[in-house]
């Protein structure tokens, strides 16, 4: 059975690797799900490539019956993962201030028929923050995945960027981060 550093490229009808595809769905904006990634490596559905089907590699990836959360979820990086993490089978908890963002996000998703839930808070808010655990976990009884993407920048000249500024964008981007990977590993680890 191939292991995982197999997967970068499928076997043609004559047994010889066709190489990555991975770039061609970034380079044509396509999302590359699981099934997209598995295809490009394999082929059609059924089709076997050195013992292994489609649908064993999209085994591999399933992340069915899981729940994330995604902070940041409403745009760039957070929506990609967002996306990638619902097309491979996650329930997939999106989070970010903006409530009409992720109303319009979780709707997307839901429309392509993939399970997404919203949840509004900043992680900057220490008390929103253990409110929206435990409402998830309330909700969903588990999490499994916590991509930790929720960040700020401030763009200033060096001598412009005042202290409360620099203060800002450390709790958002690193003390948030810790204590949310921090509260989340514990239902994680229990």
């Amino acid at each position: 059975r191939r292991g995982p550093a197999h997967a970068a490229g499928g076997a043609g009808d004559d047994g010889h690797f066709s190489g990555d595809r991975s770039a061609e769905f970034a380079q044509s904006g396509h999302f590359a799900s699981s099934s997209d990634i598995a295809r490009a490596h394999c082929g059609p559905p059924g089709r076997t490539t050195k013992g292994n089907t489609m649908s064993e590699i999209e085994s591999l990836f399933s992340l069915a019956g899981r729940v994330a959360l995604v902070t940041g979820a409403s745009r760039g990086l957070g929506w990609v993962f967002a996306e990638a993490l619902a097309a491979a089978g996650a329930h997939v908890v999106l989070n970010s201030r903006h409530a009409a963002d992720l109303e319009a996000r979780e709707a997307e998703l839901l429309g392509r028929g993939l399970a997404a839930s919203r949840a509004t808070f900043d992680v900057a808010d220490e008390a929103a923050t253990a409110a929206a655990l435990e409402t998830l976990l309330a909700e969903h009884g588990r999490l499994d995945v916590l991509v930790n993407n929720a960040g700020v920048i401030r763009r200033a000249e060096l001598a412009d960027y005042d202290s409360a500024t620099w203060q800002h964008v450390i709790e958002v981007n690193l003390s948030a981060c810790f204590r949310l990977a921090r509260e989340a590993a514990r239902p994680m680890t229990a």
